[in-house]
């Protein structure tokens, strides 16, 4: 059995089991269509990564917003990243 993972678009779209996805996300809905924990999410608010709007005393997230920050993540090439330095002999 394969199993695939979805795409942001999929899980943004795809509805909760209490109710509907809809423009603005909460929190959690935001973290788990990001595949993320609440507490990275806040730290991207924090650092500015990810915009997200006040609505009272709510923290919602736009769809778009979230979209836009996956797409950015999805233009940086892996070959870039520092993954530290990682050698296969001993001295």
């Amino acid at each position: 059995m394969t199993h695939t993972t979805p795409s942001i678009d999929q899980t943004l779209s795809e509805p909760r089991s209490q109710s509907p996805v809809g423009i603005l996300l909460d929190i959690d809905e935001a973290a788990t269509a990001l595949r993320i924990s609440r507490s990275r999410l806040f730290q991207l608010v924090g650092s500015g990564e990810l915009q997200s709007v006040k609505l009272g005393r709510r923290r919602l997230f736009r769809r778009s917003d979230l979209e836009a920050f996956a797409s950015g993540l999805a233009t940086t090439p892996i070959a870039n990243r520092s993954r530290g330095s990682v050698s296969g002999t001993r001295r």
